[in-house]
């Protein structure tokens, strides 16, 4: 195999795929990136036996051929190169890639290109079409909400649910649950899929948001794939059914107030500091006859805290909810509209979170904590 190409180009390209291997490998050859040279076309893939990540770059291929190349060492080498530079990669009979720019040479052992792990072929059975950014904001919204609890399989990862002309997305870890719908006008037959929340947060890491395309997602009966332009992330999807957490919903709430995001967010960051040691149980006191919100802890080992927030809509009866703190900051911080709602009924009963911009409540995001039980 012998290659010429563009430093930054084979930087960037390299650089992507190799967010899919994994930092603690049990096979060394799971450290390296599979490299192909057909064509005009390199070929790059890195896995970790769960994730799959593919890229496609035109480069000039002098000889055909193919290698794994030790992905950390040679990505760390390129970005050292100055864009512009051309960069000749070339594998020399004894496995071992001779890579040279006009002002330095340098060679780097490799492992077969057979020992690879075999990638199975991916025929898609459904694909949906996205706006990239309408897609990666969605995801960020709901996967936060994904279990980490392994007992649990079914609740670390993402519902993928397609019905009519829409997509909803939703997680719970039992405790909070979150779903966006995104409707994307493409009348397709119903189906649902599981997806990894580790997927999830591998798609969020490499696929920029501020790309102006559209991105697909396909399925088979046990994989998906996100492709946009040239790069492929391919997964397992996680077997099983998930739990019917519509039933918990509640249709309607006897309290609603509207608040700033930044201003909640810094008063309940400054409250939660008394918090953390008792399980950040903040009491959140909804008084809309006041037209506020009282967020107030008390922690013997350190000390209370309180604070007042004026609202900007409230309505309804006064209620006071003990909730997880950290749970309302993650919300709060994966949305981008500047005031939420907030929804309850009683101390035990499921608190809501929803988005709101110029006082009209979004009805394609809903975020659910379920209250703490402590005494009063």
């Amino acid at each position: 195999m012998h290659i010429r190409g563009l430093q930054e180009v084979l930087s960037k390209a390299l650089g992507t795929v190799a967010k899919a291997i994994a930092t603690h490998n049990t096979l060394p050859i799971l450290e390296n990136i599979s490299m192909k040279a057909a064509g005009s076309v390199l070929t790059l893939v890195a896995t970790d036996l769960e994730i799959s990540v593919h890229t496609t770059v035109e480069v000039e291929v002098i000889e055909e051929g193919a290698v794994t190349v030790p992905a950390k060492l040679l990505v760390q080498y390129l970005s050292l190169i100055p864009q512009g530079t051309t960069v000749d990669m070339q594998l020399l009979e004894n496995l071992t890639l001779l890579v040279k720019t006009p002002f330095s040479e340098t060679k780097m052992r490799c492992l077969p290109a057979e020992d690879y792990p075999l990638i199975p072929s991916f025929e898609a059975e459904t694909t949906v079409t996205f706006d990239n950014q309408e897609l990666l904001e969605a995801l960020s919204k709901v996967v936060f909400s994904t279990s980490t609890n392994m007992t649990r399989p079914i609740l670390a990862g993402v519902l993928m649910r397609k019905r009519g002309d829409k997509t909803s997305f939703a997680s719970t870890d039992s405790v909070r649950l979150s779903e966006h719908i995104v409707f994307d006008g493409q009348e397709l037959p119903d189906f649902s899929a599981i997806v990894p929340a580790k997927t999830i947060y591998e798609v969020l890491r490499i696929f920029p948001r501020d790309h102006q395309e559209q991105m697909t997602v396909s399925f088979t009966k046990n994989q998906v794939r996100f492709a946009l332009k040239d790069v492929h992330i391919i997964s397992r999807l996680i077997e099983g059914e998930f739990p019917d957490y519509a039933q918990i919903i509640p249709k309607e709430t006897k309290t609603r107030v509207v608040l700033s995001v930044e201003e909640l967010t810094l008063a309940l960051r400054r409250v939660n500091l008394f918090a953390k040691e008792n399980n950040n149980n903040v009491k959140f006191a909804l008084e809309p006859d006041e037209g506020r919100v009282r967020l107030f802890t008390d922690t013997l080992e350190i000390g209370e805290d309180s604070a007042v927030l004026a609202t900007e809509e409230a309505s309804g009866e006064a209620v006071t909810v003990a909730l997880n703190a950290q749970f309302v900051l993650d919300v709060l911080g994966n949305i981008r509209t500047t005031h939420v709602a907030l929804l309850a009924s009683a101390a035990f009963s499921p608190f809501l979170v929803r988005c709101v911009t110029k006082g009209r409540e979004h009805d394609d995001y809903m975020h659910l904590i379920m209250p703490l039980r402590v005494s009063s």
